[in-house]
């Protein structure tokens, strides 16, 4: 059959689709009486061989087309909607390519949260907006708006490790991405440490969100002037820091911690150690010693000595009275 012809017949097919089905159609689906059914042909008659088969007239046009659209709905009942459409003249949408490259490679490559392998790799999307991501260090990620057929290349260079520091380089992408965009240089580290130190766990926040702890070594923060602030509600200590953190280079940094007071007896009486430091004898008031933690042993040349563990805050006494003699 010529294509304009199956053309035609399709358009014919999906404007009778909208029409009910004629009865002709429907009779022969209806069920027969339930009659005895006529034999096929009578003994007491003589046997006439039957002659050649009539032609078949051509069935109209118009009755083809129904026969059509009974075959049709059963391609519709069994998903065949996408073929449907492929008659009446709609195509899928064109799709989008990225090409994702890496110095090194192998990088991991995420789109939109999805693992889709590692560099180099070739990738196909559907047009609009996506999230690009290479994981190595510290990710990066990169907004990207595809065009329907568009192919887009991503190159992006990552600075191996050099004795203590690790050089952290920008993203080489736009905003929006640049189809087959060449690649650009390296440049200077964007990035260094924080190590702070303090003698209990002491959390890091900056603009009311907490970057870290003093339990991690180093802290990566970005180029420049940062305005922190070091917390431990339990102990009650809080603390504001402005630090300046160079590129590529780590930034010492001790708290200064506020001091608590203590006070101590026993009877009938003990010499004391703070941290295995002698403090005096029994009774001691308004020690003043830094908050945290800290051991104290009483000790006496005839009673023995005994231990406490306490932890020093910043706004109320410790009180600490013994009996040697028990």
């Amino acid at each position: 059959m010529p294509a304009g012809s199956r053309l035609e017949d399709a358009r014919d097919l999906a404007e009778l689709l909208t029409e009910p089905i004629p009865q002709t159609l429907l009779d022969p689906l209806r069920e027969t009486p339930d009659t005895e059914p006529a034999p096929l042909f009578n003994p007491a008659e003589p046997f006439t061989a039957p002659g050649p088969p009539a032609p078949v007239p051509a069935a109209p046009r118009r009755r083809r087309i129904w026969l059509a659209s009974a075959a049709v709905l059963a391609i519709l009942a069994s998903g065949g909607i996408a073929s449907l459409k492929l008659l009446a003249g709609g195509a899928p949408p064109t799709l989008a390519s990225l090409s994702v490259e890496s110095n090194p490679s192998g990088v991991p490559v995420f789109v939109d949260g999805v693992e889709r392998g590692v560099t180099p790799t070739r990738i196909t999307l559907a047009p609009g907006a996506h999230i690009l991501e290479l994981r190595r260090g510290v990710p990066r990620v990169i907004p990207l708006t595809l065009t329907a057929g568009a192919e887009v290349s991503q190159y992006l260079e990552f600075v191996e490790s050099t004795g203590v520091t690790d050089a952290l380089t920008a993203p080489q992408a736009d905003a929006v991405a640049r189809p087959e965009a060449p690649p650009a240089p390296p440049a200077a580290p964007l990035a260094g440490w924080l190590s702070a130190k303090a003698p209990f766990v002491v959390e890091i926040h900056e603009n009311g969100r907490m970057l870290g702890t003093t339990e991690t070594e180093r802290l990566m923060l970005a180029a420049g002037a940062h305005q922190l602030e070091f917390v431990n509600e339990t102990l009650g200590y809080r603390a504001t820091r402005t630090v300046q953190v160079a590129p590529g280079k780590v930034m010492p940094l001790s708290l200064e911690l506020p001091h608590g007071v203590m006070n101590l007896n026993a009877a009938p009486w003990a010499e004391v150690f703070i941290d295995g430091r002698p403090v005096g004898e029994t009774p001691i008031g308004n020690l003043s010693v830094p908050i945290g933690p800290h051991e104290i042993v009483f000790r006496h040349p005839e009673f023995g000595e005994k231990k406490h563990a306490v932890s020093v805050t910043a706004g109320i006494p410790v009180r600490i009275s013994v009996e040697m003699r028990k």
